[in-house]
């Protein structure tokens, strides 16, 4: 704060001060900053009259308020801050651009794109058109066909390494044979000769053979490999309920059954199973209205979504801690809790009238028979019923078991009937995470549409000396970035605005709590030479009215 204190009137440009030192601490276009009202004002300088006066370029719009503290700006300082707001605001609309350029190229692009990121690095990678065209390409009926056929070959190399070793047994055992003969034969040249050369046909058979066992082995890995490979593409029914210990690593292509809507692009082969009854459908109002409907599919209630099934009692009215169990078709359906009944009846004489009984225990029977002693008197007969059901409804006369203990996790379903996953692309953790792409970005894109906003004030036409209040659209205690434009000869800009000769130019500015101001220039709308710094600044000395508008933006951290 600065030595002494304020007083300002509302309506008047004179700040008079008890205790100042203006003529030492201000100086013309220096600011005085006070607060009046629970407001703070910003007040331009025209001059320094003397230590205890100061004349302001406008008059004070505040109400009346006397010993008032009060602060000095120098107008450097003010011109620093608007500059390092302005550099701000530029920074914060760049990457804003950036954004918008990314997403663009993420959404229409083809092929791989390039994204520059918030730190200026740069990433690669394929759009979604092409992510698209990849899943498109996959043709899973060949790829099954190739899968059948790799395991028939697998079979017959099988038969062939077998009788190939059979075949080399064989041989070896003709060589052993035609060895034994060629040495009993030692008396007779020609048939020596004979029986080796057959011994030596033998070797090479036995060889031959050997070698066609060695390939029809390495031959059977291979095929080995290749079905090992094949053993990727999963054929689990689409729309298969399974239970996993923990929502946190649920399997490619699972998805949690809590009776969400989901989008029918993500599972567009599950949406057709929906739409072609090969999966229990219901109406939503069924749905809604019976739990024990809830597991069934709907069309959804929401455009372009449709409605999975509860079975984790995630939805408000569904059943939880449910157990899948096997049943006649008239038993479908999701079931409460329940137990046989326990039921006992007590027969007893008393000798007044039936006793008072509550809980589990009712009286049953005719109260009224009565049974004759050889003595003279008689007693009532009354007959007690102990029923579980009377304290609880999970007691049912028509239950036939006992739900066992139970481990909680998570109901999911297969929400993809076959997924190739040999190579790179893994089509259900693909399609999972772009629906959580798809999340967040609307998130994001929310989060930055309430940070950043453009409106324009008509204001107008811009008459020599006018003043004007105009609200601001995002809210008058809001700060917010304003400029001041005038129509002339067809062309939108700015004056600029140069503070001599009772004003020439014309600008708008922020006023917290009161909203935007438009000041026009006494002697001029727009300058007569380029110190204004406006696009307009070269029209000489305009003097008649203008078509004026105001450009208001919202930048906030």
């Amino acid at each position: 704060m600065s030595a002494g204190t304020i007083t300002l009137a509302n309506g008047s440009s004179v700040v008079m001060g008890v205790g100042t030192a203006f003529t030492t601490v201000l100086a013309a276009r220096d600011f005085i900053v006070a607060t009046v009202g629970g407001i703070t004002y910003t007040l331009p300088v025209q001059s320094v009259d003397s230590d205890t006066q100061v004349t302001l370029i406008s008059n004070f719009p505040g109400p009346t308020q006397a010993g008032s503290a009060w602060s000095a700006v120098p107008w450097k300082t003010q011109q620093r801050i608007t500059a390092e707001l302005v550099s701000q605001t530029t920074e914060a609309l760049r990457g804003q651009n950036y954004d918008k350029r990314n997403w663009q190229a993420v959404f229409s692009a083809s092929g791989d794109i390039t994204v520059m990121l918030p730190d200026g690095s740069i990433f690669t990678g394929p759009s979604w058109h092409k992510i698209t065209e990849l899943l498109n390409s996959i043709d899973l009926d060949n790829l099954q066909h190739i899968a059948d056929t790799v395991h028939i070959d697998a079979q017959q190399v099988t038969t062939d390494k077998n009788a190939a070793g059979t075949s080399a047994d064989a041989a070896h055992q003709s060589a052993s044979d035609s060895a034994s003969s060629a040495t009993s034969a030692g008396n007779s040249a020609a048939d020596a000769a004979g029986k080796a050369t057959e011994a030596e046909n033998a070797k090479r058979d036995a060889e031959v053979a050997s070698a066609a066992a060695q390939q029809a082995k390495a031959d059977v890995g291979n095929v080995a490999d290749a079905v090992a490979a094949i053993k990727g593409v999963a054929t689990l029914p689409l729309g298969l309920p399974f239970w996993w210990p923990t929502r946190a690593t649920i399997p490619a292509g699972g998805l949690a059954y809590d009776g969400q809507e989901v989008d029918q692009a993500t599972y567009p082969d599950a949406y057709a199973s929906v739409l072609a009854g090969t999966l229990p459908v219901t109406t939503e109002a069924t749905w809604q209205a019976d739990p024990g409907k809830r597991h069934c599919f709907t069309l959804g209630a929401t455009p372009g979504k449709f409605r999975v099934p509860d079975l984790n009692g995630a939805t408000s009215g569904s059943i939880a801690q449910i157990a899948m169990t096997g049943g006649t078709a008239d038993l479908e359906g999701i079931k409460r809790g329940e137990a046989p009944n326990i039921k006992v009846v007590l027969n007893r004489i008393i000798t007044a009238n039936p006793p008072t009984v509550s809980g589990a225990i009712s009286v049953t029977g005719d109260t009224s028979n009565t049974l004759a002693w050889s003595g003279g008197s008689s007693m009532g007969g009354v007959n007690y019923e102990i029923s579980a059901s009377k304290t609880s409804e999970r007691y049912s006369d028509l239950a036939k078991d006992i739900h066992a203990a139970r481990a909680s996790g998570v109901i999911c379903g297969q929400m993809f009937g076959r997924v190739s996953n040999p190579g790179s692309v893994d089509g259900a953790t693909l399609a999972t995470r772009l629906e959580n792409i798809n999340t967040d970005l609307i998130s994001r894109l929310n989060a930055t549409n309430s940070r950043i906003g453009h409106a324009v004030i008509d204001a107008g036409n811009a008459t020599l000396g006018r003043a004007a209040f105009f609200d601001n659209p995002f809210g008058n205690n809001t700060a917010v970035i304003v400029l001041a434009e005038l129509q002339v000869a067809g062309v939108w800009g700015a004056t600029g605005f140069v503070y001599a000769n009772g004003g020439i130019g014309t600008s708008a500015n922020y006023v917290e709590g009161l909203g935007i101001k438009l000041c026009c220039g006494g002697s001029a709308l727009a300058c007569i030479s380029s110190s204004g710094g406006g696009v307009h600044t070269m029209v000489p000395n305009l003097t008649t009215a203008t078509p004026c508008r105001i450009h208001v933006y919202k930048v906030v951290s």
